[in-house]
């Protein structure tokens, strides 16, 4: 019928306007027009290279983002994929790298190994040699290296935020974790067989067992745990309807850094899920790349 068609249709457009209205009320560069894709970014001067560097004997690939239009050496950003640790790609996300290339910092979207083939510090040998790396070819790959920020989604922000968090060598100008787990012996807490992601699984296979067999190995995975007061500084984003990872985990990281005195900024999204950043125009895409390209600008001037 015509009036089922017409509800369902409201029905859409307010699960869509209600999250752009409290996006707009946060991020007063919020655009309606380009919510409805009216106006978009252009990125066809965005190029897209290929590397490879060696971590524990092997390969592993770094794709480049850049703009053909920089002038001069830019601060990079380090990205660590999403994928619950046994998966994922470092190809994802790349509408919103192209983007944030446009806008003048480079993307370098990493692989990193994958459980349970291995497991943790694994992930934390690649992203050391990674950053090795990306220094030793900085003229190369035309960044600055004194402006190197380490981020990640989900899994990959739980090895972000715990790299940053133990590394103070890496030299980082910051750390970016995206609705992450930051409290491995936290999440193993309220894990369960039957959620929605095998919890129980992923940890065990990533981690090595439960606490009682692998206790370091959860508490090194744990940026809560591990940071200190001269950790870099480090943002935060989560969205309150997160039903994959809670997001008491950012919250409780965040009390943790205040608690520490360690510069950060964290943003709650009240009405975001898992992965709302995944097509930038979106109202979650809109306030998540503003907090990150303000907090790189931000981070030029300290």
């Amino acid at each position: 019928m015509w009036y089922q068609a017409v509800f369902s249709s409201a029905v859409m457009g307010a699960l869509l306007l209600l999250p752009a209205f409290k996006a707009s009320k946060m991020e007063t560069e919020f655009s309606w027009l380009r919510l409805w894709k009216i106006r978009s970014i252009d990125t066809s001067h965005v190029e897209l290279t290929r590397y490879s560097f060696i971590s524990e004997g092997q390969p592993l690939e770094i794709i480049r983002y850049a703009s053909s239009k920089r002038a001069s050496l830019s601060p990079c950003v380090v990205v660590l994929h999403t994928g619950g640790w046994d998966s994922g790609s470092h190809e994802e996300f790349a509408g919103v790298h192209r983007e944030l290339a446009s806008q003048g910092v480079i993307v370098l979207a990493m692989q990193y190994r994958l459980a349970p083939q291995h497991r943790w510090p694994a992930q934390k040998q690649d992203v050391t040699q990674a950053i090795r790396y990306i220094r030793e070819h900085a003229v190369e790959l035309g960044i600055d290296t004194d402006h190197i920020h380490l981020m990640g989604r989900s899994a990959g922000g739980q090895i972000a935020t715990a790299c940053a968090a133990s590394m103070p060598e890496l030299g980082l100008r910051s750390c970016i974790a995206f609705y992450a787990p930051h409290d491995m012996l936290f999440a193993r807490e309220y894990a369960f067989e039957d959620d929605i992601l095998n919890s129980l699984n992923l940890l065990r296979q990533y981690l090595g067992g439960d606490p009682d067999s692998a206790h370091e190995n959860y508490v090194s995975a744990s940026a809560r745990l591990t940071a200190v007061a001269h950790t870099p500084p480090v943002l935060l984003i989560h969205g309150a309807k997160d039903t994959m990872v809670w997001v008491k985990q950012s919250q409780l990281f965040k009390a943790k850094l205040a608690h520490l005195g360690v510069n950060h900024r964290y943003v709650e999204l009240p009405w975001a899920t898992h992965a709302c950043d995944h097509f930038p125009s979106t109202p979650g895409g809109q306030v998540m790349m503003r907090a990150l390209m303000r907090w790189i600008i931000e981070a030029q001037g300290r």
